[in-house]
């Protein structure tokens, strides 16, 4: 099977001087509807190929921070259990980034694939903050009997992090009354549409974050018409723009020190969704880059928000 690097097989190691380090995690285990999400970091890497190096917005090539894509690791596990294989997922990144001096970008795989990364970004700035956005509230204690299932994922990370949410457009009763009694920065999709709804939601909740945040992307968040090629492509979602956009925005206010990409079911034979999420994961990798002060030249005259 050949071996893959984000942007092409020339940069498969960066050294230790990359900005940033790619890592998947093909693990699909809980996905209720539409099975796939194991393909995705394959795939996604595999058309990264294609990207041209320069962003035409940003003004300069996000490649120049340094990146490094790790190797593609399946566990030999006796159990295909979710909490063991987030365990030994969690302990294989361990040794493949350093969360002081790099940021982690992990290429899913189900939604409960975050739960293998987010403790080892939080040892690094125990004051983490966890920013997602997603279709689903994935607020449930458990589901089908699994606590690690891809539908619980935000109330595990709830159990240690301040975590807010964007796009939210599926939920059960339960996880509607736990928002409510928990007054929880839940920001639903239809609140969203809009310059203005999105930066103010995204200023009430992130005011309630610490300075260093993880985002992760559930691109089911997306409307199903934009992003069909997911676990569970849900209607009423956010468009491409409006997602860029808020993650712009996200990266103005705070500091992102890891972020993923998760539940991507790459069936179509069109490779658009794929190619299209690989553009976007290289944006949001130039976003964070020009954020933290790693854009180099030429100069970029980037401006976001207000």
């Amino acid at each position: 099977m050949r071996s893959l690097a984000f942007l092409g097989e020339g940069l498969r190691d960066d050294g230790a001087n990359a900005r940033f380090v790619i890592l998947s995690c093909p693990y699909e285990r809980t996905a209720c509807y539409l099975k796939g999400t194991a393909l995705a970091p394959r795939e996604i890497l595999a058309a990264s190929e294609q990207l041209e190096r320069y962003d035409e917005k940003l003004r300069f090539s996000p490649v120049r921070a340094g990146i490094r894509t790790a190797e593609i690791w399946y566990p030999n596990l006796p159990s295909d259990d979710p909490e063991s294989v987030i365990e030994a997922y969690r302990g294989f990144f361990r040794r493949k980034f350093d969360p002081l001096s790099q940021v982690p970008v992990l290429i899913g795989g189900e939604h409960s694939v975050s739960l293998a990364l987010v403790p080892l970004v939080a040892e690094a700035y125990p004051d983490l903050g966890v920013v997602l956005f997603d279709a689903h509230a994935d607020l449930r204690d458990s589901y089908q009997g699994l606590r690690f299932s891809h539908a619980c994922v935000s109330r595990r990370l709830l159990d240690t992090f301040p975590i807010a949410q964007f796009g939210i457009r599926s939920l059960s009763e339960e996880e509607a009354r736990l928002i409510e009694q928990r007054s929880l920065s839940v920001a639903y999709a239809h609140t969203l549409k809009g310059a203005e709804g999105f930066i103010k939601a995204l200023d009430e909740a992130l005011s309630k974050l610490p300075q260093n945040v993880y985002l992760s992307i559930d691109v089911d968040c997306l409307d199903a018409s934009a992003m069909p090629d997911v676990g569970t492509p849900e209607p009423f979602g956010l468009s491409m723009f409006e997602l860029e956009a808020m993650v712009e925005v996200l990266t103005k206010r705070k500091r992102v020190v890891g972020f993923d990409l998760v539940e991507h079911a790459p069936l179509s034979p069109t490779k658009a969704s794929t190619f299209s999420l690989a553009r976007f994961l290289y944006r949001t990798i130039g976003l964070i880059a020009i954020s933290m002060g790693w854009a180099y030249p030429p100069e970029t005259s980037f401006v976001v928000g207000k």
